[in-house]
């Protein structure tokens, strides 16, 4: 099935009364369909039913779904289901599957997903990509991701915005006007596993040549914990370029509150991949208020990687501030096999404890490297 104008816009709405529609059903569905423009816009707003079943998502596209624009520009705005009943699961917000695409070509041609996760068991995600050959990619019009969890009653997947299982954001564009991407999640409510941003699994990437990216993630608040801000695991972001434009990365992560533990600011774990040329990577993390293990900053078995040499070279800051709970609490941490390195750029790491017992520390080096192999600094 498909929709193609050229300059007119496509407008789709669905269950938007001010009671939402009784039924197992997403608000919006394109299984295997595309929606095409040159310059008219695309807008699609959704909302999920109340039902038994699961995936009562407000717009969902799956099975290769398209949705294309030239110069147009893209809004899917979604809200997930209630599946408080019955405890049903994946009412998301807006949601990518199994090799869908959302695409723009053209200057001015943005990209904007606005999700909010629904009711029920676990799995309320506001924005989710998933699967290999999910994609969202722009050459000049920035891309948007706004994404707020849902609650839900058991433990589980509240995340404000996630990319995984090998799902790619991508801007193409050169120079000053190329499209930048901006993630922003909060996490939901539930008992654990309530984070921002998650981006994870092998594949699964954020890419730019001279587009910044930028990253922001609130954790949840937990009863039992595990409520971080930002988590990348074996995920990619990379940042290409080699001038004066290059994208930057920027990631600023706060972590969630509750009497568990484990409310860190930003994680990186499991290979996660940090890479940038020219443009400079700025970790900033906040950890959140519990029991124990709330550091602003913490990287594991990871890799954060400025490559450039000559004029134009990408230097590496990251700052951690620890949270605050009834243990000792780190600022930063680095430990387990990971790398900070760089060749020509400087690297400041910065890290704040909370509490005087000794124990907390500003920054925690352990079994892992901070190197320049340059004429890069290195200010600890």
């Amino acid at each position: 099935s498909s929709i193609n104008t050229g300059a007119g816009d496509i407008n789709l709405s669905a269950n938007q009364g001010a009671t939402p529609a009784i039924g197992s059903v997403a608000g919006i569905d394109l299984n295997g369909a595309s929606l095409a423009t040159t310059t008219g816009n695309i807008e699609l707003t959704g909302r999920g039913g109340v039902g038994a079943l699961n995936r009562l998502a407000g717009v969902l596209l799956q099975n290769n779904s398209q949705i294309s624009t030239q110069t147009g520009t893209i809004d899917l705005t979604g809200t997930g289901g209630d599946g408080s009943a019955t405890g049903t699961s994946a009412n998301w917000g807006v949601a990518l599957l199994t090799g869908s695409s959302i695409t723009s070509s053209g200057t001015g041609a943005t990209i904007t997903l606005q999700g909010t996760g629904g009711t029920g068991a676990n799995d309320q995600v506001g924005v989710l990509l998933r699967d290999t050959n999910t994609s969202i990619t722009s050459s000049e019009g920035d891309i948007t991701l706004d994404g707020i969890a849902g609650s839900s009653t058991t433990a589980g997947a509240n995340f404000g915005v996630a990319v995984q299982s090998g799902a790619v954001i991508e801007s193409t564009g050169t120079g000053a006007n190329a499209a930048t991407i901006t993630l922003t999640g909060t996490g939901g409510t539930v008992t654990s596993l309530i984070y921002g941003v998650i981006l994870a699994d092998a594949g699964s990437t954020i890419t730019a040549i001279d587009g910044d990216i930028t990253i922001t993630g609130i954790g949840g608040d937990a009863l039992v914990g595990n409520g971080h801000g930002i988590v990348l695991r074996g995920a990619t972001i990379e940042s290409t370029g080699t001038d004066a434009n290059a994208a930057q990365i920027t990631l600023q992560g706060t972590g969630g509150n509750g009497p568990g533990n484990n409310f860190r600011g930003i994680v990186l774990v499991e290979n996660t991949q940090i890479t940038s040329i020219s443009g400079d990577i700025n970790l900033e993390g906040t950890g959140g208020s519990g029991d124990a293990n709330n550091a602003g900053v913490q990287v594991s078995g990871s890799t954060i990687r400025s490559t450039g040499t000559g004029a134009t070279v990408a230097d590496i800051t990251i700052t951690g501030t620890a949270g605050s709970g009834t243990d000792p609490q780190t600022g930063l941490i680095v430990a387990a096999d990971s790398a900070i390195t760089t060749v020509g750029g400087n690297i400041t790491a910065l890290g704040q404890s909370n509490g005087t017992d000794p124990i907390a520390q500003g920054i925690n080096l352990n079994a892992s490297e901070i190197s320049s192999s340059g004429s890069g600094l290195i200010r600890l």
